[in-house]
Formats: C-alpha cells, sequence, structure tokens
C-alpha cells in the first residue's frame, strides 16, 4: 500500500513536500522520490499540475 504525498505549503521559488522544503524545481516520480529537476529530464513535456 502506497501512502499519499502531502504538498504542504507552495511558495515563489520554494515548495514544502512532507515536511521537507525544496528551493529548487523538482520532479516527483512514480515511486514516489521527490528529486532535483534538471532541464533534460523534462525537455518536451507539457504536462503541468497546479496544486
Amino acid at each position: 500500500m502506497k501512502v499519499a504525498m502531502r504538498i504542504e505549503n507552495t511558495t515563489f521559488g520554494a515548495i514544502t513536500i512532507d515536511g521537507k522544503t525544496y528551493e529548487h524545481d523538482v520532479v516527483i516520480r512514480l515511486s514516489g522520490e521527490v528529486v532535483k529537476r534538471t532541464p533534460l529530464e523534462t525537455a518536451g513535456v507539457q504536462e503541468r499540475v497546479d496544486v
């Protein structure tokens, strides 16, 4: 059973996910891993999720 992630706060330039604040763009993988976004990873990706 997977536990849902919780996006707790978003501000200009930062997002808090499960109590950890990231001050850079992130990618949330299907596995639940949160990693820093690199331009090559998301080149051509048009989908966006608004919170």
